[in-house]
């Protein structure tokens, strides 16, 4: 809530057709040094949720229509239309990942999302970027 108030981070519950909640995503912005680890402080676009229910993970079977893929579609057309709007627009969204979610790690890479070489945040968590111009 306090990402929404203060960063105007968007969020959505994404749904199937039953109306089941199949996961949650958000896009915003988040002040990092850039470029990482140790540039200028600067505003970022930033997704920083993306969560799928387990039952539905891998779902469905067909893979041009898997909840994942329809998910990050959505999240980063967001965050590009997010970014035509900024006045000094940015070069890349950002986004951690457990570097041991090798799940995670694949389905990021799919939608050409980088890790940074040996820049973490946190314990565990790698830093992906995908460039938006």
């Amino acid at each position: 809530m306090e990402s929404i108030a203060n960063y105007g981070t968007k969020v959505w519950l994404f749904r199937n057709a039953t109306g089941q909640v199949v996961g949650y995503g958000s896009v915003g912005t988040v002040r990092w040094r850039w470029p990482l680890p140790d540039g200028s402080y600067t505003s970022l676009l930033y997704i920083p949720m993306l969560g799928i229910d387990h039952r539905f993970q891998g779902q469905p079977p067909d893979a041009q229509w898997r909840y994942s893929r329809q998910m990050m579609n959505h999240l980063i057309s967001e965050a590009h239309g997010l970014n035509r709007r900024r006045e000094k627009p940015a070069e890349y969204s950002l986004l951690l990942v457990d570097q041991a979610n090798e799940a995670a790690v694949k389905l990021y890479q799919r939608f050409d999302f980088e890790l940074i070489p040996v820049v973490t945040r946190g314990p565990g968590l790698r830093v992906m970027k995908h460039r938006l111009r």
